[in-house]
């Protein structure tokens, strides 16, 4: 029984000892480790705002530079974590990857695209996801503009001086008429504002969240995106 007692000893100094390992390095006054997480992630977040504040600086100079090119819609897009209200990424995520591994694929695709009131996009742009991170601030300007429309009659169109609406998607084949269950959309408006007497457009905050769930358009559908698909192939062989 004495042997017995001094094994159980031992054993609860052991256990004593595993309990007070972890806790060596955070004495009073030291971060814990959910603390050091925090801090991580807020130096995440910081990093993400100035690379945002950046690019956004260096796409407006270089819009500035092109007087022939006159901006259409404007807005940053942001990539809604799956869990949790997002408050620990008031910026979104910075990888596509973190949503689906579909999206690592060479051929997935961001398409950013505006609408007028009714009918199809009067602009599109799309990036390979393999080019870009996000919260990415983006610009349509008259040369997104999809035909029969050109810069000349884009500045007659009354959709010039209206709100547009303006669609983010991720497409994990880059085709907006073959949608897949992974692919997701964000919507926002990007609206004419007055600046010192000239006429721009308010920033739209595009946040994806929202799945695609469908993998079946209807025949008008179909047949308005693959139009779309067609005039951005056609856009990317000029390029």
């Amino acid at each position: 029984a004495q042997s017995r007692r001094g094994e159980l000893r031992h054993a609860a100094a052991a256990a004593a000892a595993l309990v007070a390992a972890p806790l060596a390095g955070h004495a009073e006054g030291s971060p814990s480790l959910q603390e050091q997480l925090a801090d991580l992630q807020k130096q995440m977040v910081e990093q993400q705002r100035e690379r945002l504040e950046e690019e956004t600086r260096t796409q407006a100079l270089e819009q500035r530079l092109s007087d022939a090119d006159a901006v259409v819609a404007r807005g940053v897009v942001q990539l809604q974590p799956e869990q949790g209200d997002g408050a620990s990424f008031p910026l979104g995520l910075e990888d596509p990857g973190a949503l689906s591994e579909a999206f690592l694929s060479d051929n997935a695709t961001l398409i950013v695209a505006a609408f007028g009131r009714d009918g199809p996009p009067v602009a599109a742009r799309r990036v390979p996801l393999r080019k870009i991170k996000f919260p990415l601030p983006f610009l349509l300007t008259t040369k997104d503009l999809l035909f029969p429309l050109s810069p000349d009659l884009w500045a007659k169109d009354s959709r010039n001086t209206d709100d547009l609406a303006v669609a983010a998607v991720l497409s994990v084949n880059g085709r907006l008429s073959k949608p897949t269950l992974s692919d997701r959309l964000g919507f926002g408006v990007s609206k004419p504002v007055k600046v010192a007497g000239v006429l721009e457009r308010s920033e739209a905050t595009l946040k994806i969240s929202v799945k695609v769930g469908r993998e079946e358009l209807s025949s008008s559908d179909f047949e308005t995106l693959s139009r779309v698909d067609n005039l951005l192939d056609a856009k990317d062989l000029e390029a």
